[in-house]
């Protein structure tokens, strides 16, 4: 594991992504456990706060659990909310991205993309022929 010096973003910061891209991709499981503060803080070759930092990242993303004495592990469906919220980022950008084109397409003047059937998207109207 190595944490790149040349990166702006903390060290904590750099950790967080690899734990958090591990959990989201599945190489950790739910329930499976995580390293303990010390084990991982040794592999990066930061201190233990640096470690606890991200493993505080983590808590709040919901992507682990801990509990004192008994260890931290990766929560269950992590992955489902992870993409729960990627999917209304997406659908937001799509969106935009859809007006930005209509409004191109009505500069044009030219009319929006219709579906095969002739009739316009749900939602989608040219403002090519708008007063």
């Amino acid at each position: 594991m190595g944490l790149d010096l040349d990166d702006s973003r903390p060290l904590y910061e750099q950790i967080t992504a690899a734990l958090a891209a591990e959990i989201t991709t599945g190489a950790r499981k739910p329930g499976d456990r995580m390293p303990a503060i010390r084990e991982l803080a040794a592999s990066y070759g930061v201190s233990p706060v640096v470690v606890q930092s991200a493993y505080r990242e983590l808590r709040e993303r919901k992507l682990i659990a801990s509990w004192p004495g008994r260890g931290t592990v990766v929560r269950e469906f992590p992955i489902a909310e992870t993409q729960h919220d990627r999917v209304g980022e997406l659908a937001t950008a799509v969106a935009r991205i859809e007006a930005n084109l209509i409004e191109l397409y009505g500069r044009t003047g030219y009319d929006y993309p219709q579906d095969q059937d002739g009739t316009a998207p749900p939602g989608r109207h040219s403002r090519a022929g708008a007063s």
